[in-house]
This record gives structure tokens, C-alpha cells and sequence, in this order.
């Protein structure tokens, strides 16, 4: 069986707004708050739990300091604040519950909606125009009416549903990081600590951050190539799994063949590689956006991008994140927070100056995207018809959804508590 059908003839509206933007990275975070404080209707939907994923979910937390030019835009400069902490060594280290609260907080005091937990699975399109967004949770689906989506992503989820197609660069090797929070005693200076090739590690050496987590703790960063596996989640997984392997290897070095770290346990790793999810769109500019060809995004000095290599395969979507036609340097960099806050905040001021929002009406959409495939009439799931009991919902017509089928087991476990086996 290649798929089954999730059967609902309408759809709960739970919201209609001027923006989606569906990411709670920097540039996502930055975008929102400039496009709220001039006075549009604008929700952020993230499908983790918190914000700044950028340090947040990847074991980050510290801010690299440039030298030669301290300014840090709004967002970074506020989780520092609230972290207490001072520069060292040309870096801030961050408190991660401090950064979290302090960036929802901001956002929510400019007005901008959150929606956590949730996931983009459908677009609403009129006439290849953006009219909604179709979302995922544990309260089954629902519709966010916009006319602009903005797609903050780090694996362009929005982009993907719209039909969007990538470079093929598998052959090409990535450079990923990952984290590893030790507990210590006495805790090691911060320095670059050299390793043996056979770990496999860019320039044979780890990086050790200061935590403000808990006294006596040491963050351990390394970096490592592999290919970029985006294709499906199983691939996705093939990757994860990777690099978890390689967390393994490495902690196990450090306590069996580094002396500072002989009496050191480990607390936990990052919870997700840093690094790209996605490659560029392998195609060119879309037609609907080629009169934004001239307008220009400038988040820095030396870094001037064209508005319409942003644009996503529907009008009205655009891609914040590595699927946008950008090159390198700055194709890597938009994975790192205080250059994607610079990114967010010029590709919203552009966006303001071409893009009519008091003209354009948000439709209640007639038809629901979604891609073709194989359906079995044998295996069914509805989803709840409302997401929350008591209140009454505006619906949207939308067809049966095709889920495809990832495998087939006899017995299938479901989250990582102890099981017999």
C-alpha cells in the first residue's frame, strides 16, 4: 500500500490573518516583529515548543561577538541581557531557559500570535495564489487563512507543499556540528582541544564552551561532513541516526582518553544537528515574482539579495531559510542567529515596500493543494471534527488528504521509554 486517505470534507478555520509565518527561527522571529509593528494581523507557528532553534534546539547557547563591529540586533542582543552573562573569549555564553522565555515574551508584547506544536501539512490555493495554510496537531487539522506565508523553516516544509524542487548536491559532503553538555570536575579551560583523524572531525578538534546551565558543566562542540539527507523522513532519520552515532564516538573518547574528562558524565546532546536541512530551489524566479527582480535585500554591508529569490513556487509564499536563491557565504550563514535576525528584518522592510496588503482580500478558498498519489479505500483516519469542544468554527471545503505510508511492521513503539524486549 503507497498510501492511506485522511477523510474530512471541511475544515475548522482557527484563525485568519495578514501573515503566517511558519518557523521560530531568527529570521522568522525578526520578520514577524516588523511586519506586526507597523500594524498587521501576523501569527508565528512553530512545531517545536519554544523559539530560537537556532540555539535552543541544536545546544548553542552563546553568541559570537565580532570585533569589529559589537552592534547585535534586537532579539540577540535581548537573550544576552537576560542571560546575564559578559563576553569572554570573543563569545556570550546564554542561559537556555532565559533565552526562551525572553524571546517569546518580545513577541508576544508586540503582538504577534503564537501557535506552538504545530505543523504546516496543506496549502489553500486560488487560482496558484496563496489562501490559507492547513496545519497539524494534536488536535488534528485546521486552517490559517493569509495572504502572505512566510516559510522560516529550516527544511522548507511550506515550500515542499507547494511543489518546490531542489538542487540535487548529494554527492556534495556538509559540514554539520553537534553538542555535548559534560558534567565536570574541575571544569576545563575554554579552548580548541585537539583529536585523533580516525574521529573523523573537521581539523581534528573540539571546541569547549562555557554552560550557564549548572555550575561544573562544559559544552563540547565538533563539526563533521556527511551528505545532506532531505528527501523523506526516513532519509532524515538516516542522518540523525549518524549523528548521534558519532556523539557516541566522541563522548566516549573524551572520557576514556582525555584526563579532565575521565570523571565525567555526560549530561545530554543536542537535539538536532546544526547545520543545512535543505538545499537552494532549482528553480528560476516564478513568474508571478519577476516585478520584484529590482528590489533589493540588504541584511549587512556586502550582502544585497534579490526580493523575488525568495519567492516560493505559489504567489504569496516565500522562503526565509536555505531553499531561497541566495549563494555563499551568506547561503551558510543564514543558519547562524544574529545574521538571520539582519535577514529577517530586511526581507520584511522589502517586502513592505512592493508588496499591497489593504488591497489584497483573504478568500475562503475553494480547493485545498495537495500532491497525487495511490490511495487504499481499506485503511481510514478522520480527524477530530473540531479542535476545541464547545466552540463554533467557520469551515473551508478541502479534499481527502493522501498520506504516504512509510512502512509496514507488526508491532510499532511509539516513544523512547524503557520496553521489553
Amino acid at each position: 500500500m503507497d498510501s492511506f486517505t485522511v477523510n474530512q470534507s471541511a475544515l475548522p478555520i482557527t484563525d485568519t490573518k495578514d501573515i503566517v509565518v511558519v518557523g521560530g527561527s531568527f529570521a522568522g522571529m525578526a520578520t514577524a516583529l516588523v511586519l506586526t509593528r507597523v500594524g498587521y494581523k501576523t501569527i508565528l507557528v512553530e512545531p517545536r515548543t519554544y523559539l530560537g532553534s537556532e540555539i535552543t534546539a541544536t545546544l548553542r547557547p552563546w553568541i559570537h561577538i565580532p570585533p569589529d563591529d559589537p552592534k547585535l540586533p534586537e532579539l540577540v542582543a535581548a537573550i544576552i541581557a537576560a542571560s546575564g552573562s559578559a563576553p569572554a573569549q570573543g563569545e556570550v555564553s546564554l542561559h537556555l531557559d532565559a533565552t526562551k522565555i525572553r524571546l517569546e515574551d518580545i513577541l508576544l508584547e508586540a503582538g504577534v500570535k503564537i501557535q506552538y506544536a504545530s505543523l504546516p501539512i496543506g496549502l489553500c490555493v486560488e487560482s496558484n495564489r496563496l489562501a490559507g495554510v492547513i496545519v497539524g496537531n494534536k488536535s488534528g487539522r485546521q486552517v490559517i487563512l493569509c495572504q502572505v506565508l512566510v516559510d522560516a523553516t529550516e527544511t522548507a516544509l511550506a515550500a515542499r507543499l507547494a511543489g518546490a524542487t531542489f538542487e540535487d548536491r548529494s554527492n556534495h559532503p556538509f559540514c554539520f556540528s553537534r553538542t555535548l553538555l559534560f558534567n565536570v570536575s574541575p571544569t576545563p579551560e575554554m579552548s580548541l582541544l585537539p583529536v585523533p583523524g580516525h574521529l573523523g572531525l573537521v581539523n581534528n578538534q573540539l571546541r569547549l564552551h562555557r554552560s550557564q546551565l549548572e555550575p561544573g558543566q562544559v559544552l563540547v562542540e565538533y563539526e563533521f561532513e556527511r551528505p545532506l539527507f532531505v528527501d523523506t523522513a526516513i532519509e532524515r532519520t538516516r542522518g540523525e541516526i549518524f549523528d548521534r552515532s558519532k556523539s557516541w564516538e566522541v563522548a566516549e573518547y573524551l572520557v576514556t582518553q582525555v584526563p579532565s574528562f575521565h570523571k565525567a558524565a555526560l549530561g545530554t546532546i543536542s537535539y538536532e544537528t546544526y547545520g543545512p536541512h535543505v538545499t537552494r530551489m532549482s528553480t528560476s524566479v516564478p513568474g508571478w515574482a519577476e516585478k520584484y527582480q529590482a528590489m533589493q535585500v540588504s541584511p549587512e554591508a556586502g550582502a544585497h539579495f534579490s526580493l523575488a529569490g525568495f519567492a516560493g513556487p505559489v504567489a504569496g509564499l516565500w522562503c526565509l531559510n536555505q531553499a531561497a536563491r541566495i549563494n555563499s557565504p551568506f547561503w551558510e550563514q543564514i543558519c547562524e542567529p544574529t545574521f538571520a535576525h539582519h535577514m529577517g528584518t530586511a526581507f520584511a522592510q522589502a517586502l513592505l515596500k512592493v508588496w499591497d496588503f489593504k488591497t489584497v482580500s483573504v478568500p475562503i478558498p475553494s480547493s485545498v493543494q495537495k500532491p497525487a498519489s495511490k490511495s487504499s479505500p481499506l485503511l481510514k483516519v478522520n480527524d477530530p471534527h473540531d479542535p476545541q469542544r464547545g466552540r463554533a468554527y467557520k469551515r473551508v471545503g478541502v479534499g481527502p488528504a493522501s498520506i504516504p505510508v512509510a512502512g509496514e511492521v507488526d508491532v510499532l513503539v511509539v516513544g523512547e521509554g524503557p520496553v521489553e524486549r
